[in-house]
């Protein structure tokens, strides 16, 4: 609610009106129109008068000691204080925001207490905890199932598969997220739509598609430079120069100083490295290393839409544009490091291209060795998960260097693991080990259902022989039936999904709604009318789902795909813990193992060591 009230000029002078005629005594009334006019304030000038109004609100909210307007007015405070410089702050207002409203029973409001947590927690590179915000979340909203909260469920969801180069998923997770969005505010939704489909674009190779709706995007959105940030960052990216200048000029202006700085500035910024690159500008690109050098152990992020991962790997661009050569090489190491904890493959291989680029660039003793070898990983996983765009990039460096992707791959056969690679149950918790990383984690099914799939390598698990302990032998193809196939095939339902109480009930309910929107539309209650057929729809769909052709009762899920979904989120979530503290062996399995109805461990033959389980 807040994002569509940015600029709204008519709403001030409506609320400052409602505001003088309430009165001068504190009241939940006039703490929630503060609270309504920060939101209309932010991003306005002069500034920091949003924030302001906004501290206003929850002081007051605080004195008449009304719960839910406090949760309000926290709403308000955390999207007016929305700036690069304090992630921390916004995470504590986020934790009292679930707090309060889980004491009020305001599900609405914890869903977005958590998605404000989830925001925090991405810029400080917090991962598990935002896997395991994301899981509450979910929770929560597929039992609201309102459009606004699924929305930013499902784009959440769409920018960790594109963190992790999950890029099938990716695309039906923003489909998705963008027709929930556009019954619940068009505007933004379209907005996300279009960051998440050009990250995505970006790395399957086809960012000339993108040109005509960032186009678009720069003429519908003029408040908002970010996207002409990804208009000239585009132009780099497909070689049209003369375009990425003009648009760097006019960006440029007084040391960039048109981005306001919100909470589009730091990705509008982290998009022009690569711009000031290609043009080898070394003024512009100082200048914004001056800009981003203060959040260099950051994550970049658009809220939870996408991320650019570690702000380090865009430092060490510019310093090599620069010729701060071991500037770079200290910022591309961080990066590294980050990124692969993280798990983020796409941002892991993009970085050891830029630091690549920059060992060539600087052709000191071993620069040329450890460059190709930068370029083969890179290379690897640009082929394992679909970056076609990078890949023609190192292909086109590798040539220059008098390599092939090939020959580059075959340059050196990979280093015998250091130590022993273990993953062994001990009682309650686990003994894990990986090139000379070490941890113990607490027992979980993932963790035995990565076991599983370590002791097999190419071996494909069906999801049921992975929850029953079926089929212990000899791998099967896909589309090959196992025993498990067998004995779920004849009730591979678990029952109708609506029993006829139920039914009888939900149509009830939906003739009271059809009344209750009448008089909602005849009083021209837009609010109430809206909030109405919301509650109608979700009735409908529940029902439509429940009831197929001619009356008859559809099925619930199988249990087949109840165990996939299940399998998939406990998988999902070792890993999360196992990156945490053993990055090397996260960013391992991140590339080798593969979720879905057929699981598998599938490491390069030529490196395959025995696990001691």
């Amino acid at each position: 609610m807040w994002a569509r009230a940015y600029f709204d000029d008519r709403l001030i002078p409506l609320l400052e009106a409602a505001l003088a005629a309430s009165g001068k005594e504190d009241s939940p009334v006039r703490a929630r129109l503060f609270a309504r006019l920060a939101g209309a304030l932010r991003d306005r000038p002069p500034e920091g008068m949003a924030a302001s109004v906004s501290e206003r609100a929850v002081a007051m909210a605080r004195r008449v000691g009304d719960r839910a307007t406090l949760a309000y007015a926290l709403e308000a405070r955390w999207a007016t204080v929305w700036l690069p410089d304090n992630p921390e702050e916004r995470l504590a207002i986020a934790t009292e925001i679930l707090q309060v409203a889980r004491e009020v029973g305001d599900a609405e409001r914890v869903a977005q207490g958590y998605d404000f947590r989830i925001c925090s927690l991405l810029e400080l590179g917090q991962i598990a905890a935002v896997d395991e915000e994301t899981e509450a979340m979910a929770r929560l909203v597929e039992r609201l199932r309102q459009p606004a909260q699924l929305w930013i469920l499902t784009h959440t969801r769409a920018m960790r598969a594109l963190l992790t180069g999950s890029f099938d998923e990716a695309e039906g997770r923003i489909e998705e997220a963008f027709r929930f969005g556009e019954r619940a505010q068009r505007s933004d939704a379209l907005i996300t739509y279009r960051l998440q489909m050009f990250q995505l674009r970006m790395e399957q190779g086809r960012l000339p598609e993108m040109e005509r709706p960032i186009r678009a995007s720069v003429a519908e959105y003029p408040t908002r430079p970010m996207f002409r940030c990804l208009l000239a960052h585009l132009y780099a990216e497909i070689g049209r120069e003369p375009e990425a200048r003009t648009t760097l000029e006019a960006l440029a202006t007084d040391a960039f100083s048109s981005l306001p700085r919100n909470n589009d500035w730091m990705i509008g910024l982290s998009h022009l490295p690569e711009v000031v690159d290609l043009l080898r500008d070394r003024e512009r690109a100082a200048t914004l290393y001056e800009l981003l050098e203060p959040y260099e152990r950051r994550i970049c992020t658009h809220s939870a839409e996408i991320t650019l991962g570690s702000v380090a790997r865009s430092l060490g661009v510019l310093a090599s544009t620069m010729s701060r050569w071991d500037l770079a090489e200290r910022h591309f190491e961080e990066a590294l490091e980050v990124n692969a904890t993280m798990g983020a493959l796409p941002w892991v291989a993009r970085t050891q291209h830029g630091y690549a680029r920059m060992l060539v660039a600087r052709d000191q003793p071993g620069d040329r060795e450890r460059s190709i070898e930068l370029l083969r990983d890179a290379s690897t996983t640009c082929r394992e998960i679909g970056m076609v765009g990078l890949g023609q990039h190192i292909s086109a460096l590798l040539d220059r260097a008098g390599q092939s992707v090939s020959a580059a791959s075959n340059a050196s056969a990979p280093a015998a693991p250091i130590g022993p690679r273990v993953f062994r149950r001990e009682g309650e918790y686990w003994s894990i080990a990986y090139e000379g990383e070490t941890l113990r984690l607490k027992d979980s099914k993932g963790l035995r259902y990565l076991s599983r799939l370590l002791a097999d390598p190419g071996h494909e698990f069906h999801v049921m022989d992975l929850t029953t302990g079926i089929e212990r032998g000899a791998p099967r193809q896909r589309g090959q039936a196992s025993r498990a196939d067998n004995l779920y095939s004849s009730s591979d339902d678990v029952g109708s999904i609506l029993d006829p109480r139920a039914r009888a009930e939900y149509r009830d309910r939906l003739s009271e709604l059809e009344q209750d929107l009448t008089e909602a539309e005849a009083w021209d209650d837009a609010e109430r009318a809206a909030r109405i057929r919301d509650e109608r729809d979700f009735f409908v769909r529940e029902l439509a789902a429940a009831v197929g052709l001619g009356g008859r009762d559809r099925k619930a899920a199988s249990v087949s795909e109840q165990a996939r979904v299940n399998v998939s989120k406990a998988i999902r979530s070792a890993l999360s813990r196992i990156r945490k503290d053993a990055p090397a062996l996260g960013l391992h399995l991140d590339r080798t193992v593969r979720t879905g109805k057929f699981c598998s461990y599938a490491p390069d033959p030529r490196s395959e060591a025995l696990w001691q389980l």
